[in-house]
């Protein structure tokens, strides 16, 4: 229940918005490196709706406004359907405003761990008591494995393609952001992956391409927007150690990240 009670705490003016695949990204190094204070709210194996669900909690249970929401966009953010296909029920009703939606799931408060246990492969073997921020902190559930990471690594992908341009996670995004003050700082970073997980031409690069340029353009037209592009080849993204899985990144991804936030925070606030 932690995240419903860390998403009101009018202690944080800055929200870390998103999945798994965000997690990595450590609200303790970006508080001590600027001068707000970090939240993460993250569901593991959430898509779009479930991590807009947090963001509005997160905007419409505080005293003082926000001063900076996070958006961590991985690909389900650019499909026409933006949800998992094999996305397993999470615990919304933590955050949600109906007390008859909240009565009748509190006694089933197992289906985040389940949530963990599917999606991540989580190894945690010892029950830790809830981070005062929210951090969840993959380098102490999962055991970095050589053999088995390049095993991973070196699986099949299979791209979606979306040559459409319209994007309904962006619509349902720039809703969510409307109950948001106007001076608020947003956000938007791409997400690395495992460098040979990018696509290499044809179809689904053109996909990739338009769904980058349409959440830069929207960053671009918000009063405080940032955009972070961190889905792209670079040494690091092409470091097998850096990795616990195709889409699982390790602390070095993630200090990077952290450092263009900053760089970018310095700039506009």
């Amino acid at each position: 229940m932690a995240i419903a009670s860390l998403g009101r705490n009018d202690r944080f003016d800055a929200a870390i918005i998103g999945n798994s695949h965000v997690a990595p990204l450590s609200p303790h190094r970006l508080s001590t490196k600027t001068r707000l204070e970090f939240v993460s709210l993250t569901l593991p194996g959430a898509s779009v709706q479930p991590e807009l669900q947090l963001l509005k909690w997160f905007l419409t249970h505080r005293k003082a406004p926000p001063r900076l929401i996070v958006v961590g966009i991985d690909d389900v953010w650019c499909r026409q359907s933006p949800k998992y296909v094999e996305e397993p029920a999470l615990p919304t009703w933590l955050i949600s405003d109906s007390s008859l939606s909240y009565a009748a799931k509190l006694f089933r408060y197992d289906s985040v761990e389940q949530a963990v246990q599917r999606f991540t492969n989580s190894e945690r073997s010892v029950a830790r008591p809830p981070d005062p921020r929210g951090f969840w902190d993959l380098e102490l559930d999962y055991k970095w494995d050589e053999e088995k990471i390049r095993s991973e690594l070196s699986k099949p992908w299979i791209h979606s393609t979306n040559l459409s341009g319209t994007y309904p996670a962006l619509g349902l995004l720039q809703q969510t952001l409307s109950l948001a003050p106007p001076d608020v700082a947003v956000a938007l970073i791409m997400l690395p992956v495992w460098a040979e997980t990018l696509p290499q031409g044809g179809a689904e690069l053109i996909s990739e391409g338009l769904c980058k340029r349409a959440f830069k353009n929207f960053a671009e037209s918000l009063h405080r927007g940032i955009f972070i592009d961190r889905r792209k080849a670079d040494a690091l993204t092409k470091t097998p150690k850096n990795f616990f899985d195709r889409t699982h990144y390790r602390a070095p991804i993630a200090e990077q990240v952290e450092a263009e936030l900053i760089q970018e925070l310095q700039r506009l606030l």
